[in-house]
C-alpha cells in the first residue's frame, strides 16, 4: 500500500513539472547574432576619428566611449592638448544591440554603441557642445575650432552689448527720461528708451480711446485719443 502510494506521489509531482521558458528568464536561449551588421553600422568600421574633447566649442564627450562593451561604469573622458585618434576596428553585436570596438591612442580598446551619434564631415562637427568626435583630421578640426571659438566670442560681445543697453533702457525709464504730457504715440515711440512694450491695451470709455503701454520693468503709459495723457514709472 505505501510503494502504491509513493508511485502516485511521483506521477501527480511529474504532471505539475516546471515548463522551462523558451524566450524568458535566465535559461532562455541567447539571441542568435545578425550574420551581418546593417550597413549604417558596417560602413564606419575601419574609419579613424578624432576626440576634440576640452576644446572651448566642446564640454563633454558625444558619443559615449566605456572600457566595457556593456556600457558598465562611467564612460571615459578626454583632457587633452591635442585631438586624441580614435579608430573603429569592429561592429559587434551584444544583447539585441550593436557596438563598436574602438582602439584609442594611449589609452587602448574601448566600446562604444553603435547607434549613438557618430559625425562624418566640417557640416556636423560641433553643430552642438557635446557632439566631440568629428573624421575631420587635427590641422583642419584646429581651423574649424579657431573659427567656431571667434563666432562663439563674437556672439558673446553682442549678447553682452544688448544687455548693457537693456539695462541703460531700464534706468531712463525708471526716471521716466523723455516723456512729456501730450506727446504723440508716433514721438514717444521714437524714444530708444520707450520701443516695443511688452503689452498695449485699448479700450474706448467716454472720454475717447485710452491706449496702455506695459512695460516688463514696471512702468506704465496712458494715451488719450493718441497723446500721453499718464505716466507710471
Amino acid at each position: 500500500m505505501r510503494l502504491r502510494t509513493l508511485a502516485g506521489v511521483a506521477a501527480l509531482c511529474a504532471l505539475y513539472q516546471p515548463v522551462r521558458a523558451t524566450g524568458f528568464g535566465a535559461e532562455a536561449a541567447a539571441p542568435t547574432a545578425p550574420a551581418v551588421a546593417p550597413t549604417a553600422v558596417a560602413e564606419r568600421v575601419g574609419r579613424a576619428y578624432w576626440i576634440y574633447y576640452g576644446r572651448p566649442t566642446c564640454n563633454s564627450l558625444a558619443p559615449k566611449i566605456y572600457r566595457s562593451i556593456a556600457e558598465e561604469g562611467t564612460a571615459l573622458f578626454f583632457r587633452a592638448n591635442e585631438p586624441i585618434r580614435l579608430t573603429i576596428v569592429n561592429a559587434l553585436h551584444h544583447k539585441m544591440q550593436w557596438y563598436y570596438q574602438l582602439e584609442i591612442d594611449n589609452v587602448g580598446p574601448a566600446y562604444s554603441s553603435a547607434t549613438d551619434r557618430w559625425h562624418r564631415g566640417e557640416e556636423t562637427l560641433f553643430t552642438r557642445k557635446t557632439e566631440c568626435v568629428s573624421e575631420l583630421a587635427p590641422d583642419e578640426g584646429q581651423r574649424r575650432i579657431q573659427e567656431l571659438t571667434a563666432q562663439s566670442e563674437q556672439k558673446r560681445r553682442e549678447y553682452e552689448a544688448l544687455l548693457a543697453e537693456d539695462a541703460a533702457r531700464r534706468e531712463l525709464r525708471r526716471t521716466g527720461q523723455g516723456l512729456k504730457m501730450g506727446m504723440t504715440v508716433g514721438a514717444v515711440s521714437a524714444l530708444p528708451q520707450w520701443q516695443s512694450p511688452s503689452a498695449i491695451n485699448r479700450t474706448r470709455t467716454a472720454r475717447g480711446m485710452i491706449e496702455q503701454w506695459v512695460f516688463e520693468s514696471g512702468q506704465y503709459l496712458y494715451f488719450t485719443d493718441g497723446k500721453l495723457s499718464a505716466a507710471q514709472y
